[in-house]
């Protein structure tokens, strides 16, 4: 079975709530938020606090990060945080760490841009460590602990699952090495991705650690192709317009890199190929089931574009109902 996962859904707090729940009505496995800082589209920072209290309004779906930005935290207040939803939730958390890649994250908590590898992967370390030993000691470059603990301890033995983000080739064996699962970026074309996945799966290998591959993806689905393009594909190409001019893409594996000079050269067409989940419900679940069987993955996270003009919530509502009526249950029999 191939588990699908909501990544987050749009507003305040009781619009989220009531998206949550829908998507556990609905069949979703999981529902996942990403971390990011200092404008007011990312109005929901503090993704553990979030989580907590998504864990006391719902029964059964999982809830996680996807992901948590390590590097700006300290780990044993996030390993606190975390093991405390995982109680509230009665083992319900998945625990998504990433490096980051926007320099404004960084400049919120004062942390350089410049340490966010070396605070990563030593913050990964320590929150594995702190989930489950009952006391230790670290002595890190960037981080020092003498006799610490972490109570209460997580619900899920040995700790909730502690999957790493990556768009890259060092980012993908760095996953490798220390994490659980992989979790793909969303925006990368299939090309690259398989080749991020391989690496990451002979990393982990060569560290002994079994592999998952999570695979994170845009969808853009109505009854039909052209309505789902007509409804989704200004608020997706907005989207990848602003990865553009963050570096998001890895131009390496890029056809049409040479075409383009900015931003504003880019066009649905140019992208749709080989990258994005869109059309009626057979042809999404066809292309999610062609990037499962490319990757061998094990979970499925999927983001509704969000529409240029904004939406309501009684149509974010109605395409989670919708989503998992016409297509969660095709991926999910993978």
């Amino acid at each position: 079975m191939t588990a699908v996962s909501l990544f987050h859904p749009h507003g305040d707090f009781e619009q989220t709530v009531e998206a949550v729940l829908s998507a556990e009505a609905a069949g979703f496995d999981g529902c996942l938020f990403g971390e990011h800082h200092g404008s007011p589209g990312n109005d929901r920072p503090q993704l553990l606090t979030l989580l907590a209290a998504l864990a006391a309004r719902t029964k059964r779906i999982k809830l996680g990060t996807s992901i948590l930005l390590s590097a700006l935290h300290d780990p044993i207040q996030v390993a606190e945080s975390a093991a405390m939803v995982d109680v509230i939730s009665g083992g319900r958390l998945i625990l998504g760490l990433g490096l980051g890649y926007q320099p404004q994250d960084f400049r919120q908590f004062a942390v350089p841009f410049s340490q966010r590898v070396s605070r990563f992967e030593e913050s990964v370390t320590v929150i594995r460590k702190a989930l489950t030993e009952e006391r230790f000691s670290y002595a890190g470059r960037r981080f020092r602990y003498d006799d610490v603990a972490v109570y209460p301890k997580p619900v899920q033995r040995p700790h909730p699952p502690i999957w790493l983000a990556a768009w890259s080739i060092p980012g993908a064996e760095r996953a490798g090495r220390l994490g659980d699962a992989y979790v793909t970026d969303p925006i990368q074309n299939l090309a690259a991705t398989t080749a991020f996945a391989d690496a990451y799966q002979a990393s982990a290998a060569q560290a002994g650690r079994a592999s998952e591959v999570v695979i994170m993806r845009e969808i853009l689905c109505a009854p039909t192709r052209s309505e789902a393009i007509d409804r989704y594909a200004d608020g997706l190409m907005r989207t990848y317009r602003y990865y553009y001019a963050n570096d998001g893409f890895n131009l390496g594996y890029e056809p049409w890199a040479a075409q383009v000079s900015g931003p504003g050269d880019l066009t649905f067409e140019m992208l749709a190929a080989d990258r994005v989940i869109y059309g009626s419900p057979a042809d999404c679940a066809g292309q999610l089931e062609h990037w499962v069987r490319a990757l061998g993955a094990s979970h499925v996270q999927l983001t509704v574009p969000y529409p240029p003009g904004g939406t309501s919530q009684e149509a974010q509502l109605a395409q989670i109902r919708f989503l998992g009526e016409k297509v969660v249950p095709a991926v999910r029999a993978l």
